[in-house]
């Protein structure tokens, strides 16, 4: 019988590197190590195979580590080492020698031999010119420059207006997040069926004075990093079930809220969601959680329990992007999705793009053949709507519709539009 993965505990490797950046009068360095071809394996060959080649590398990875509470899984396919104590960064590159030595024989699949694809990042960095996520952000673009066939710095990197810069912008996060200073913004989705706007999308918004708003991407970094996930997303679907239930009566509308791609797994995600529906009295037919593609591909098992959890709640699911990952009709099987959304990247072109377009027409054809609804994103054109609606689409967003509105601008657009 297969033993579970290990869990994926990134907070617990921040805690642990924070902890010895403050005990070390010395740098503290950390490296990053990536299964390159983790995905392709498990679509490749299989789940099972993807999890013997985790659990192996976990075993080869752990017999480096010497000292305890140095190694971490900190993602799907991603690992951790800290290395305190470090008088001359340049003997790191031993370090990683030996991990691309030990992760570079093949791992046993069965009667089959699985070559794994590693790569590593470095950082290092003296206490007083260093954190766990200044480390971790150097060590991540290591790694990317690793990718790219670049070498290795062991030169000292001078970001300390970067760092000062992060610190300032984490404490007013934290202010932003616990003053109720976010606020949400609602796109119209057009049901292409009834020619209504029945749905939207709850996007965040953050307006840093000084600095304008802030992209939503780096303000989910932020709660990543700072370990505020589940309270920035207790708040966003807090707000947006709040805002349906004040606008129901008025105008019947559902709500689709983004999930961060690490509380796919959380285990109180469901109670997250089943108390904010409770506490302003919604059905859960107004509710959709958007999850991107690659956290359930990459989350697979971890992830499966907690997403049919939500179903059984009467909770649906969106897979968001989807055509930009390693999308496999295999996934489908298992996943309890109820719809899917066309990244917009696909949408864009199609009328000029035959590929693009050709796309386009096979993800609503495997949709409707998995009895599932489709939402085109990124509609810029009556052209490119009216060719959806006739390729069997269910619904679109974008700039022709509306762009994203805050709630004052969101109610005198839908006195006039909708439908």
């Amino acid at each position: 019988m297969a033993h579970p993965v290990p869990a994926i505990n990134r907070q617990a490797f921040i805690a642990a590197l924070e902890e010895f950046i403050s005990q070390e009068a010395l740098q503290t360095g950390v490296l990053l190590v990536d299964l390159n071809n983790l995905t392709d394996i498990n679509l490749q060959t299989g789940y099972a195979a993807g999890d013997a080649v985790i659990h192996a590398c976990l075993a080869r990875l752990q017999a480096l580590s010497k000292m305890p509470n140095t190694f971490f899984r900190i993602g799907s396919h991603h690992f951790a080492f800290i290395v305190p104590r470090i008088s001359n960064p340049s003997l790191m590159s031993l370090a990683i020698h030996k991990i691309k030595q030990q992760l570079g024989e093949p791992v046993a699949v069965g009667k089959d031999q699985v070559q794994p694809d590693v790569q590593v990042g470095l950082a290092f960095g003296p206490p007083e010119a260093a954190n766990a996520y200044l480390l971790l952000k150097r060590a991540e673009r290591s790694l990317i420059d690793s990718r790219r066939g670049k070498p290795y710095r062991f030169d000292v990197i001078d970001d300390q207006k970067e760092s000062e810069d992060q610190t300032l912008l984490a404490k007013a996060f934290k202010k932003a997040l616990f003053g109720n200073e976010f606020e949400l913004y609602y796109q119209p989705k057009k049901n292409l069926k009834t020619g209504k706007v029945d749905r939207v999308e709850a996007l965040l918004r953050w307006e840093l004075k000084g600095r304008g708003f802030i992209a939503p991407d780096q303000v989910v970094l932020l709660a990543e990093q700072l370990g505020e996930s589940y309270t920035l997303t207790k708040w966003v679907v807090g707000t947006a079930v709040r805002q349906m239930r004040q606008w129901l009566g008025q105008w019947n509308l559902g709500v689709a809220v983004n999930i961060q791609a690490g509380l796919v797994n959380d285990p109180n995600l469901t109670h997250l969601v089943q108390d904010a529906l409770s506490i302003w009295g919604l059905d859960s037919e107004y509710l959709t959680l958007e999850i991107t593609e690659s956290a359930i591909i990459e989350d697979m098992h971890s992830g499966l329990e907690n997403l049919m959890r939500l179903k059984q709640a009467g909770i649906a699911l969106s897979i968001d992007d989807f055509g930009t990952g390693y999308s496999s009709l295999s996934y489908f099987k298992n996943i309890p999705a109820s719809e899917l959304k066309i990244d917009r990247c696909f949408v864009r072109d199609m009328l000029v793009n035959e590929q693009d377009k050709h796309i386009v027409k096979i993800i609503i054809d495997i949709a409707q053949l998995f009895g599932l609804q489709v939402v085109a994103e990124g509609v810029e054109d009556g052209e490119t709507l009216q060719y959806l609606a006739e390729l069997g689409c269910d619904y679109a967003q974008g700039y022709f519709i509306a762009k994203p509105l805050s709630v004052a601008d969101f109610e005198i657009w839908i006195k006039h539009n909708a439908g």
